[in-house]
């Protein structure tokens, strides 16, 4: 997801003070209609620039739409929520490992909110794609190589 800031000023400690903080949104995917092909070709372009939230929007409509997927289609929908969930993963332990003694309780603030925000996605992530797996893909997967990757 891109982030970007807005500075409103610097407190007189020196803390920056944010007045947004806008991430990229994906919901222009679920609200737009698209064909199958559509959604495959829009995940593969989304992998392409590195939107891997995009790239999970679009699998997961095609998955809800068809959700027999090919091995190419499994791919792209683990490949999706793999670097999202990775990505944040990263973040998490960029955070978790920052130096905190030191640290004034305003950074510290900030710190600490931006992990319960990542822990937060990744619970929902999480419930998103097990969700998909056990009420879609897995009940339609009609071979034992398609349930063997989805129990995977």
């Amino acid at each position: 997801a891109v982030v970007s800031t807005q500075s409103t000023g610097i407190h007189s400690e020196g803390v920056f003070k944010f007045s947004s903080l806008i991430m990229s949104d994906s919901s222009w995917i679920a609200d737009k209609t698209f064909s199958d092909q559509e959604l495959c070709y829009g995940a593969k372009l989304a992998e392409q620039a590195e939107r891997f939230d995009d790239m999970k929007a679009f699998m997961n409509r095609f998955a809800q739409n068809a959700p027999k997927l090919q091995n190419d289609e499994r791919n792209l929908l683990s490949v999706a929520y793999k670097n999202v969930i990775g990505s944040r993963r990263s973040a998490y332990r960029i955070l978790a490992g920052t130096p905190k003694s030191d640290m004034p309780k305003e950074k510290l603030d900030i710190v600490n909110h931006y992990k319960s925000k990542i822990i937060t996605e990744l619970k929902e992530i999480s419930e998103e794609v097990l969700s998909l797996l056990d009420k879609l893909l897995i009940p339609s997967a009609d071979t034992e190589e398609s349930k063997a990757f989805y129990y995977k």
